[in-house]
C-alpha cells in the first residue's frame, strides 16, 4: 500500500495574468475595506508595522 499525499501538499496550477487583467479586476467589498484601511494608514504616516531589522546600517563613508 502506497503512502497517500496530503491535500495540503498538492499545488495549484499557476494562472497567467496580464497587467490589464489586474487593473480591470472588480474589487469585492472586503477588498475595498482593506484598501481603505491601508490608504488611511499610509496617509497618516503610520509606519509602525514596517520591520526595519533586516536593513543593514549605513557605514560612516555612506553617511559622509
Amino acid at each position: 500500500m502506497g503512502k497517500k499525499s496530503s491535500a495540503s501538499s498538492q499545488h495549484e496550477e499557476l494562472k497567467s495574468m496580464k497587467s490589464a487583467d489586474i487593473k480591470n479586476k472588480q474589487l469585492t467589498e472586503q477588498d475595498r475595506r482593506v484598501l481603505g484601511r491601508l490608504v488611511e494608514a499610509q496617509d497618516s504616516g503610520d509606519d509602525s508595522r514596517i520591520n526595519f531589522e533586516d536593513i543593514p546600517k549605513l557605514t560612516k563613508s555612506q553617511l559622509a
